[in-house]
């Protein structure tokens, strides 16, 4: 039995619905980069709702800013600017979690003045949270569909289905991301692995040499660690290597990198650093070393100290393992010497 020709085109929009939804699912269930993954989901939103422009803005926690991660539309390789949360659509809908439609952005109120209600042709906005397990992650915002009528309810339940989709492939790719970053890591410090450091030695002498930039690294080697592991046990150690990990990454800035190279060993890398410069930084580094206590389950305390190695690029070297010799050189001079002390490459002394 067939279905009259009327009721096949009053299904046909569900069809198309039902369609389009599957094809989302069946995305999620794809390996590979989940940013294409992402992608690929808006283009089909875009496809299948045709709006003016199709925005996702994903939430960047430590600013409270929506930053527009992917854009489709007229105009959509121009930059847009961060919106901070709570400002134009898209920030109410994710400082609240609620999905809203603006049916008039020019003559409404609460976001007349904001930027998408000022660019030519855009009326309408639905903006659509973006909801992760356990908080928001950002918002889809659709502004302006090609049709007059405007959105029917079923369209915006719809486009709620779209953002779960979304949600799930952003948490994905969140995921792989943190997964990513724990191969890169070392597991009783926190720090960075030395499989990393051969990686972000390389790649910031190719950003030294492009921009004509100096950098420098720091050779750590903790003096007599092997008597800690001998009096008190490889438990305790390690606790010890922890807790000096998580002191030079406080007297780091943001832009440096420390990484555990080994053992006791530790490696810094400064970037747009001059030799001078990291000599500063490592005697802060000294300094607070040397203040350092650790108090052990029992009541014992646990000092310790560190001898130190500086090489620069490019005066030291310009390839990334003779930089990193010259600075295991210089540390080595300070440690089969005196200990608790700081050397340059080069044969000079880091003492003030």
């Amino acid at each position: 039995m067939f279905m009259k020709s009327t009721e096949s085109s009053e299904l046909k929009p569900q069809l198309d619905r039902l369609t389009f939804l599957h094809e989302l699912g069946k995305l999620l269930a794809v390996t590979g980069d989940s940013q294409d993954v992402l992608r690929t989901m808006m283009e089909k939103a875009n496809d299948f709702f045709r709006p003016r422009r199709l925005s996702l803005l994903v939430l960047d926690e430590e600013s409270q800013t929506l930053c527009p991660e992917i854009v489709l539309g007229p105009q959509a390789e121009e930059p847009r600017p961060r919106l901070p949360l709570g400002e134009g659509v898209a920030g109410w809908v994710a400082e609240r979690g609620e999905p809203l439609l603006v049916e008039d952005i020019r003559n409404d109120p609460r976001f007349r003045a904001s930027p998408v209600a000022q660019e030519t042709g855009i009326r309408s906005v639905l903006g659509v949270p973006v909801r992760g397990r356990e908080a928001v992650l950002g918002v889809i915002e659709l502004a302006d569909g090609l049709t007059e009528d405007g959105l029917s309810e079923e369209e915006v339940l719809t486009l709620v289905v779209v953002a779960d989709y979304v949600a799930a492939a952003l948490e994905g790719t969140r995921h792989t991301k943190r997964m990513l970053e724990l191969t890169l890591r070392d597991d009783c410090t926190g720090l960075y692995n030395a499989r990393h450091l051969d990686q972000m030695l390389e790649a910031e002498i190719h950003r030294s040499s492009r921009f004509g930039h100096e950098f420098s690294i720091i050779f750590m080697d903790l003096d007599h660690f092997k008597g800690v592991n001998d009096a008190y046990g490889h438990v305790v150690g390690s606790k010890v290597l922890g807790t000096i990990g998580e002191l030079v990454k406080s007297q780091l800035r943001l832009i440096d990198s420390p990484f555990r190279y080994g053992g006791d060993e530790f490696v810094l890398l400064l970037p747009q650093t001059s030799r001078e410069n990291a000599l500063v930084l490592v005697r802060r580094l000294q300094e607070a070393l040397n203040a350092w206590v650790f108090v052990t389950g029992d009541g014992r305390n646990i000092r310790m100290t560190a001898s130190y190695g500086v090489a620069s690029f490019p005066a030291d070297s310009s390839t990334a393992q003779a930089l990193l010799r010259a600075a295991d050189q210089a540390m080595y001079r300070i440690k089969s010497t005196s200990r608790d002390g700081i050397a340059l490459a080069g044969g000079e002394s880091g003492a003030p």
